[in-house]
């Protein structure tokens, strides 16, 4: 049905003297998808629906959740489909997973647990590179929790990149250090060129590899054709372009 009704949408586009019937057989194709989801009595059976794949095994109940036919869906902007209230309710439970009852709790409460985990983000990714199997790992995986972390370590990322243009390494000597140490920074600042990386920096270089892993591994899992499609991408190939043009440009500087 959703491949149906794109093809509908083209074809009104391409032949105009029938559009008018194209678009009212899309709608009503797109009427069949979202009166099936109707007739779904439970959320299994929603789930069996959203989970439907014909080139693998059908879904049982405790299955990971793939929502094969929700990406083809969003795929062929299928918008009354995806918006429907079944399906909203069923992607809420699967968001807040692991954390029962968040948007039920008090604003105090859900400060507290956003606070928790955005203090202690760097110990949880430790903790899962460990022991990926571990109950704290397995609870790491749910979507709201990755969420909160992937947040507070880009938000971390950003306090970085604010240090390295302030130079706060420099200020904390100036500030902290003894008259040695700020005798060897005069020294250092006195010729710019050829300075090796601070700290902070290699920090930063850390996570920008981590940004062209994570987008490589992307590439890998979804294609290349899919990955072409979500516009974001293109923006995280342009930052990550951006970050690998001013590396070159110091390791220049340093040569």
């Amino acid at each position: 049905a959703f491949q149906l009704s794109w093809e509908l949408r083209n074809l009104a586009f391409a032949e105009q003297e029938c559009k008018s019937e194209y678009l009212e057989l899309r709608r009503q194709c797109q009427t069949f998808a979202v009166d099936l989801l109707d007739q779904s009595r439970s959320s299994q059976e929603l789930a069996i629906i959203l989970n439907y794949d014909p080139e693998s095994p059908p879904y049982m109940d405790g299955d990971h959740m793939k929502l094969t036919r929700l990406e083809l869906a969003i795929d062929y902007k299928q918008k009354k489909f995806v918006a429907h209230p079944n399906i909203q309710q069923l992607l809420a439970a699967m968001w807040y997973e692991g954390v029962p009852g968040f948007r039920r709790k008090s604003a105090l409460d859900k400060i507290a647990i956003i606070t928790k985990v955005a203090v202690l983000f760097p110990l949880y990714c430790m903790l899962y590179m460990i022991a990926p199997t571990c109950e704290t790992s397995k609870f790491m995986r749910k979507p709201f929790m990755k969420f909160l972390i992937h947040a507070s370590s880009y938000l971390f990322f950003l306090f970085l990149l604010i240090l390295v243009s302030q130079r706060a390494e420099v200020q904390v000597v100036l500030l902290f250090g003894t008259e040695s140490m700020k005798r060897a920074l005069q020294e250092e600042l006195a010729r710019q060129r050829g300075n090796g990386p601070t700290y902070l920096e290699c920090l930063v270089v850390i996570y920008v590899i981590g940004f062209i892993w994570e987008e490589t591994q992307e590439i890998f899992a979804e294609g290349i054709q899919s990955y072409l499609k979500n516009m974001w991408n293109f923006i995280d190939f342009s930052r990550n372009f951006l970050y690998c043009c001013v590396v070159l440009l110091r390791v220049i500087a340093y040569i």
